[in-house]
């Protein structure tokens, strides 16, 4: 009779089936499925910049003159790169196709209609691509190359020749951004770039309030779909990758 009671009984398949969705798994699946989520989500945050990276050409940007001080005290700095000011685009093929409009902020002081200084202005939000072109030689020994705006376009251009790439970005009404506007200063990086700034001479005269700072130029790459990401600095003839 004990051994009759101890043989261990056939399952019955209905009850295992059952199992699986008792209140007990159901509150398992309702921990693991968000977890799995939230881990897709956390990967796919940098495979976009780890495509730009490998895949990406090597453009040198020239930037606006910055404030040391901010720069070498933010950890994420953002600069203003010269290519964002539309003053330096207008007059570019393609310019005529963006939509936007012109503003005269002087009239001729002869009291005719003549416009003295008209500001430009593109349609906030709508996207663009920059052509750019590499430059054919060193400005100086040691100084990097820096590419150079040569057309623009709202379609992303197509067999450019190899010594132009179209980058893309995106209109505020007043200027444009391209998505590597912003890039991570490490410590030691910014204790170096503290060290030169430091060694910078001060302005020349007394009128002029910035100091004489050594030329600054963001490195980045450009995937073949006009992403931007930053991959480096020069600060003068010296390079610090990030």
């Amino acid at each position: 009779m004990s051994n009759v009671m101890n043989e261990p009984r056939d399952r019955d398949p209905e009850s295992a089936i059952g199992n699986l969705f008792a209140p007990k798994s159901v509150s398992a699946w309702r921990f693991w499925i968000p977890m799995l989520f939230q881990a897709l989500l956390i990967l796919s945050v940098p495979l976009p910049a780890i495509y730009i990276h490998r895949t990406g050409r090597v453009v040198r940007l020239a930037t606006e003159p910055m404030d040391p001080a901010e720069m070498v005290a933010a950890r994420s700095p953002t600069v203003s790169y010269q290519i964002s000011h539309l003053e330096m685009l207008d007059r570019l093929p393609g310019w005529e196709t963006l939509p936007g409009m012109s503003l005269c902020t002087q009239r001729s002081s002869s009291g005719s209609q003549e416009c003295e200084n008209e500001v430009q202005f593109l349609s906030a939000g709508i996207g663009v691509y920059v052509i750019l072109q590499a430059a054919e030689s060193e400005p100086e020994p040691g100084l990097p190359k820096v590419w150079e705006p040569v057309g623009l376009s709202r379609d992303r251009p197509t067999n450019l020749p190899p010594d132009q790439i179209a980058i893309a970005a995106r209109s505020t009404g007043t200027s444009l951004k391209y998505g590597a506007d912003r890039f991570y200063l490490s410590p030691p990086l910014r204790q170096h770039l503290s060290e030169l700034v430091g060694s910078v001479p001060p302005p020349e005269t007394e009128e002029s309030e910035e100091p004489n700072l050594p030329q600054l130029v963001v490195e980045v790459k450009v995937d073949d779909k006009g992403n931007a990401l930053p991959v480096g600095v020069w600060v003068g003839d010296r390079h610090y990758p990030f």
